[in-house]
Formats: C-alpha cells, sequence, structure tokens
C-alpha cells in the first residue's frame, strides 16, 4: 500500500507517497493494443493476485473493523443486492429468457454458500480490480480500500480475475486462479 509520509493531529488529513500514473489496467488494456509486453503485464496481474492473502489475513489481523466506512460486514443482504444489481443491469436487459423463480433460488443458494463461515476474520477489499493497483517500478500497489469490510475472501478473487472491463482471456484468468 502506499506510504503514509505525515498526519495531521486530528487524522483527518494525511499525505501518501505517489505511486505514479500506472494503473494496472491501462498497462493491461495498452499492452493487448500494442501486443508489447504482455507478458510482464500478466505476471504482474499474477503477483497481484499472489499478494490478495496478505492484504485478506494480515491486514485483518489488528483491523477493528468498527472503522470502516460504510458497512462493516458483508452479509447475505449485500450479496443479495450485488446479484439483483446484476439480474436488472446486465441480465435482465440482455433480453434472454430466464426462469425468474429459478434464479431467484440460485441466488439464495449462492447467498448462503458464500456468507457461509461469516465468523471468519478477514478482509474484504470490495473493489479489488486492476483499475485499484498501481504499478510503481515494477510492483503492484493496492489503493482505494474505501469499499472494504470483514467479509469472504472468495469475493475479491472473482472480482480481480472477472471484473468485466478487463476482458481477460481464459487462459489468464485461469492462471491467475492457479496463483
Amino acid at each position: 500500500v502506499p506510504e503514509v509520509l505525515a498526519c495531521s493531529e486530528d487524522e483527518m488529513a494525511y499525505l501518501l507517497s505517489d505511486l505514479g500514473n500506472d494503473a494496472l489496467f491501462d498497462l493491461y488494456g495498452k499492452a493487448v493494443k500494442t501486443g508489447e509486453g504482455i507478458e510482464v503485464v500478466e505476471d504482474l496481474l499474477c503477483k497481484t493476485m499472489e499478494s490478495l492473502p496478505k492484504i485478506q489475513f494480515k491486514g485483518a489481523e489488528d483491523l477493528n473493523f468498527e472503522n470502516c466506512t460504510s458497512v462493516k460486514r458483508f452479509d447475505r443482504r449485500l450479496v443479495m443486492f450485488d446479484l439483483n444489481y446484476f439480474k436488472y443491469c446486465f441480465l435482465m436487459p440482455s433480453g434472454l429468457e430466464i426462469d425468474v423463480v429459478q434464479l431467484q433460488d440460485d441466488f439464495e443458494r449462492f447467498a448462503d454458500d458464500l456468507t457461509e463461515g461469516e465468523d471468519t476474520h478477514t478482509f474484504l477489499y470490495r473493489d479489488f480490480n486492476s483499475r485499484n493497483v498501481m504499478v510503481y517500478e515494477g510492483t503492484p500497489y493496492f489503493i482505494d480500500f474505501q469499499g472494504g469490510m470483514r467479509g469472504p475472501i472468495y469475493y475479491d478473487i472473482a472480482s480481480f480475475v472477472w471484473h468485466a472491463r478487463s476482458g481477460y482471456p481464459e487462459s489468464l484468468k485461469t492462471r491467475m486462479m492457479e496463483v
């Protein structure tokens, strides 16, 4: 993460190290477009995935989740919000015929599975994607933790690997999942 260089006495203002302008998302897009450096960027994507457990487990060790800004814990209700967002913003406008009752049953099962073991003490980044990873001197740095909360680790993995705007090929998704 960026280094905190200075902080006001009331902790309402702080100065962070500058990580430059190279978001991993942009580097990937440029490499795909030009065909140059794609292997290096794919390695950075995998290195980023490899670093995720440090954020989720080590980052949660002394974290007071009561200090999370919006929601303190990712629960069944938030899962259902996300699933319904998918249904109404992507699935329904697609024009595909769907059995809404069966879909709701699937959503309910998925929400149950995802929130099973909610008592775990892990940090859910919540907005973990390559837009929130800056590359500075060849190293990925994580930014934008404002949506972070206590929650399941799987959400961040899915968020990163299947980020809709990234358009990763299946081979790269498989590689990142293996990492």
